[in-house]
């Protein structure tokens, strides 16, 4: 009799590795594959936690040099040529989405990144230094004339800024702007943005006017002809509405 019950008792053990954890341990569930939860922390491992994170599970982090590649795609599909398009070298684009300050302290290049569930890159968001590189080459330099301004305020280029179509009207675009403005912190001491907008980008034109502190500077043309409105963003008002 003690003979049959250990041989039935070691069948037993040998089959309970076989049953599903939720079986093993009652009022539980199993843990989801260690692939399913690598890959997120591969697209966050510059910043484990974001800065962000939407109901739709759409996760929002700062910019780093591999989210280059992404960058260019989207902002190609989305936004050309309404906008500088392909205008930035891919070298250019991954300098301008990496965090990284200037002599001073002060944000020199910063960004913000969405990536949905499916891994999919939705939107982002960029503010670089007036004096990068990159800003003063290619046919728009002379939206400088509305940034070099002898007033004391330090300013930034925001933009560019682009939500993927198929989730625009979600709110991604104000989430990206409370990300990078707000919850990043790398802008907290810049008083203003300027954006540069295509004249014909009207829903991004609308958009910015939504947020607080959005007013018109003016307007110019690029030296291959395409008109541009520029807008100033006070930061502290901008700050204050997003954060409402």
């Amino acid at each position: 009799m003690r003979s049959r019950l250990l041989t039935a008792l070691a069948r037993l053990l040998w089959l309970l590795p076989a049953l599903p954890a939720a079986a093993l341990t009652p009022g539980t569930t199993a843990s989801p594959p260690k692939a399913t939860q690598n890959w997120w922390e591969a697209l966050f491992a510059p910043m484990p936690q974001p800065l962000l994170v939407r109901d739709d599970g759409t996760r929002l982090r700062r910019g780093t040099r591999e989210d280059a590649p992404r960058i260019r795609q989207l902002w190609a599909a989305n936004v050309a040529p309404n906008s500088l398009g392909e205008a930035w070298s891919p070298g250019g684009i991954e300098t301008a989405f990496v965090y990284r300050k200037t002599r001073d302290g002060r944000a020199a290049a910063t960004s913000v990144v969405a990536y949905d569930e499916d891994r999919r890159l939705t939107g982002f968001a960029a503010a670089t230094a007036a004096d990068e590189p990159f800003n003063n080459l290619g046919p728009l330099v002379e939206w400088k004339k509305f940034f070099d301004l002898e007033d004391g305020r330090n300013r930034c280029l925001l933009g560019p800024i682009c939500v993927e179509a198929s989730v625009r009207g979600s709110g991604l675009f104000r989430d990206l702007y409370d990300a990078l403005l707000v919850r990043s912190g790398d802008l907290d001491d810049v008083a203003e943005g300027v954006v540069l907008i295509h004249a014909e980008n009207h829903a991004s034109l609308t958009a910015h006017r939504r947020l607080d502190g959005c007013a018109t500077l003016g307007k110019f043309a690029s030296a291959d002809g395409r008109p541009f409105v520029v807008l100033a963003l006070d930061l502290a008002a901008a700050r204050a509405g997003l954060s409402t």
